[in-house]
C-alpha cells in the first residue's frame, strides 16, 4: 500500500474509520449548517469498485458503493437522498456509460 500512497501516510490513517469517529467526537459537525447527505449502493459485477464492494460485503456483511456504507454517508441531522438504483461510489462524476465508451481515451 505504501508504494501507491504519495506524500503523508498520515493521511491514510486518518481516513480510518476509528480516526474519522475519533475527530467527530471531538469536533462536532455545526447544527446550523444545512447539510445534505447521500448515499448509493451497487452489486454490479461491472463495477470499477466489485473488489471493494465484495471486500466489503464479506467482512462486514452491509451493503456498500465500493468505499462506504449507508449508516456512515448519513451525517446525523442531515437531509439525506437514499439513491435507490445501482450506483457505485464514483458513478456520481464518472458514470459507468462513459467508463466503457473511453477506454483508451486517456
Amino acid at each position: 500500500m505504501r508504494k501507491y500512497v504519495r506524500g503523508s501516510w498520515q493521511s491514510v490513517i486518518d481516513m480510518m474509520y476509528q480516526s474519522r469517529q475519533e475527530f467527530l467526537s471531538r469536533y462536532p459537525l455545526p447544527q446550523e449548517i444545512a447539510t445534505v447527505s447521500f448515499h448509493s449502493s451497487t452489486n454490479s459485477p461491472t463495477s470499477i469498485q466489485q473488489i471493494l464492494t465484495q471486500y466489503v460485503k464479506n467482512r462486514y456483511g452491509m451493503e456498500n458503493d465500493g468505499l462506504v456504507i449507508p449508516a456512515d454517508a448519513e451525517i446525523p441531522g442531515s437531509s439525506v437522498v437514499r439513491y435507490a438504483n445501482e450506483l457505485d461510489h464514483v458513478g456520481t462524476v464518472w458514470p459507468r456509460d462513459k467508463r466503457n465508451s473511453n477506454r483508451g481515451n486517456r
